[in-house]
């Protein structure tokens, strides 16, 4: 399925399928019929027509998977079904020929208001503004039931002329409830215009609605090609659209979903604005508005002798270029930086390559923090440590699941990958033992949001000889989402999975554990094993904000000394504690698998967004290295090397660096700062 949009509720998944696969199986059908032109080849068709009809076939599939017993389909999972989700999910399973459950029928049909429209929700409150009816869910549910055939063509001219016609506004348009701006609204209102006769409108529609993002320049262009099918090419407003096309396929994202309170306060109607952030809906309707115009269209070249958009953004998935050949060699270029020899650093690259043969590979949609909220959406970060002694190492943590998958079975891609990588460096042997450890977490039986975001990353411990710069062999760690949640908590999943990886828990450990699951909860398990048998584990708790006073309670039932200054996030000129106290924050426990004792205590912070420069943020770190009596240089030539990225970046602001933590032991303190490189959005 596909998800898009970020809510407080999470990503939507059946909304969204069921609009893109509707816009994908109308464009197969236009392409499967189109003759060439120019470019635009019958082998280039046919081949966009049969992927963009496979995709829209699994999205049926998924939708249907999905029902159950709920009789329709919602925003996503965790929320209620809705008559406009159902709606569109209705269209495309029409559309594909498949038979359409009489539940989601009916359950559409019941969210039919007295006045002849429909309501997103039922509700027998009239003061919730969610369950009122409003034009573009009668344009939706009306396209639905007449797909579906649960209306004929007179019933759907009499339930047009009595819901919709009338909601025309004077201006010429139809306004709707859940979208910034009327294009929409006006675009699926006409549609049902157009499939119940074309009878007299109300007012004229305008054929120039102003349009400031792509989203609605495309529902313009389906607009003035519904109003006049004489002249298909829609006046500018396909080349606008064209010239809005991205180089691989899509078209941007912006603020188009409006989602207002279900209860407005003292008739306060404001809303939030939210943006598809995968750019999904927006080139979907793109493609929608690019079938409409070829559709019945002999010899159409809209590129003017390129290929057209449209086949473009159906077979753009397939001819992207693996990002590994980006990323790949800023590894190894990093690994001469710290002190590896060329050769060494080739042996590095290679590893990085193995690591990443299924995140990196084609068609590659990073960065994207909607797939990954670490780094920034970026895959790939690097941290130095800085200590009173110099650590040279390349230390990177990186993406290794597939992310076009489910995120369980993007999660066990990933693991696979780990598994491999570890038989090829002698490290089947502690890496049977952490399967064992995070195999509660994949499970079939745990709960598994559709919309996950982060899954499994690998990571790369390195040390190198300052005397011959050639790298020992490396230590492989891996980071696992626990997906912690009220329904089901991971706290007992992680002490379940220690128990089947053989690693015993200390008291202090298990009351360290029960402490901040209290204060917090716990959001991932890490492990880290290496070539001389070593291996030790790290549980991270996430908190809503540093606190000093759960810090030193946790210092206490450790038996270490409970003064905390070693472990504030505080970096002058960077961040202060009193900023920390507001922002996301964490904790976390490294443990000794043998005893099942703490190990360290790491304090965990997000550098706040960038309001310098990342060279004055970079310059700041170093002053506080120095002033702490820490060895830095290390991590001055790998942040010099990764701030040339920055530097070339369009903006001069930039997270260069993203997190650090500051680590304390019963022998010894030390900190990491986290840093990404700058990679140019492919979309």
């Amino acid at each position: 399925m596909w998800t898009d949009f970020w809510l407080a509720v999470g990503t939507s998944t059946a909304w969204v399928s069921a609009y893109v696969g509707e816009s994908l199986r109308g464009a197969a059908k236009i392409l499967s019929r189109l003759e060439p032109a120019g470019l635009l080849t019958d082998q280039v068709n046919r081949r966009a027509a049969r992927l963009a009809l496979q995709s829209a076939e699994r999205a049926g599939a998924a939708l249907l998977d999905q029902l159950g017993p709920r009789r329709g389909w919602g925003y996503n999972h965790r929320v209620a079904p809705d008559a406009d989700s159902t709606a569109h999910a209705l269209i495309l399973l029409a559309g594909l020929g498949v038979d359409v459950p009489e539940t989601a029928v009916t359950f559409l049909q019941e969210h039919r208001h007295a006045s002849g429209a429909y309501c997103t929700y039922r509700s027998p409150d009239p003061e919730n503004a969610w369950a009122r009816p409003y034009p573009d869910l009668t344009a939706a549910a009306l396209l639905a039931l007449d797909a579906v055939g649960a209306l004929s063509k007179t019933q759907l001219h009499q339930e047009w002329a009595a819901s919709l016609r009338p909601s025309q506004t004077q201006q010429g348009v139809w306004n709707g409830y859940w979208w910034a701006t009327p294009h929409y609204t006006t675009g699926m209102a006409l549609s049902v215009w157009h499939t119940a006769g074309r009878t007299p409108l109300l007012h004229p529609v305008p054929t120039e609605l102003p349009a400031a993002n792509a989203f609605e320049v495309a529902w313009s262009v389906i607009i003035k090609r519904l109003i006049d099918q004489r002249h298909p090419a829609a006046g500018g407003a396909v080349e606008r659209l064209c010239a809005l096309q991205q180089s691989d396929g899509g078209w941007p994202a912006s603020p188009i979903l409006r989602v207002p309170r279900s209860y407005p306060i003292r008739h306060d109607n404001r809303a939030e604005l939210y943006p598809d952030t995968r750019r999904l809906f927006t080139t979907a309707t793109a493609v929608r508005a690019l079938s409409l115009l070829l559709e019945g269209q002999r010899g159409v070249d809209l590129a003017g002798g390129s290929p057209s958009p449209l086949a473009i953004s159906m077979q753009s998935s397939s001819d992207h270029r693996p990002r590994r050949d980006e990323f790949a060699p800023i590894v190894r270029e990093a690994a001469v930086v710290v002190g590896f020899s060329r050769s060494a650093a080739a042996d590095v690259e290679r590893l990085f390559t193995s690591l990443t043969r299924r995140s990196l590979a084609p068609p590659s949609p990073w960065p994207s923090e909607q797939l990954s909220s670490l780094s920034g959406g970026v895959p790939l970060e690097f941290s130095a440590v800085l200590a009173e002694q110099e650590r040279w190492s390349l230390r990177y943590a990186t993406e290794v699941g597939a992310p076009y998958l489910p995120p369980r079975q993007r999660a066990l891609s990933g693991l696979r990958v780990l598994g491999a990588v570890a038989s090829a460096h002698g490290l089947a042997r502690q890496w049977r033992r952490v399967h064992r450890a995070l195999a509660g977490v994949t499970a079939r039986s745990a709960s598994l949001p559709v919309d996950l975001r982060f899954g499994v990353w690998g990571g790369i411990d390195q040390s190198v000889d300052s005397w011959q710069a050639t790298s020992t062999y490396p230590k492989l760690k891996v980071y696992l989402n626990v997906l912690h949640s009220a329904d089901s908590p991971g706290l007992p999943r992680i002490v379940t999975g220690l128990a089947a990886a053989q690693i015993p828990l200390h008291p202090r450990t298990l009351s360290v554990l029960d402490h901040l699951n209290e204060v917090g909860f716990p959001q991932e398990i890490g492990f880290r094993i290496g070539p001389e048998g070593e291996w030790d584990c790290k549980v991270y708790f996430e908190l809503p904000g540093w606190r000093r006073d759960v810090t030193e309670s946790v210092l206490t039932l450790l038996g270490w000394p409970s003064e905390c200054d070693a472990l504030v996030p505080e970096i002058p000129g960077v961040l202060r504690e009193s900023l920390a106290r507001k922002e996301r924050s964490g904790l976390s426990l490294r443990i000794d698998t043998r005893t099942g004792a703490p190990l360290e205590l790491t304090s965990t912070a997000a550098f706040p967004p960038p309001m310098k420069s990342p060279e004055s943020i970079r310059k700041a770190v170093l002053a506080w290295a120095e002033r702490e009596g820490w060895a830095s240089e290390g991590y001055a030539k790998l942040s010099a090397y990764l701030l040339r990225s920055w530097q070339r970046s369009p903006s001069s602001f930039g997270r260069l660096h993203s997190i650090f933590t500051r680590t304390l032991s019963p022998s010894a303190t030390y900190a990491t700062v986290y840093l990404r490189p700058f990679i140019p959005d492919s979309k």
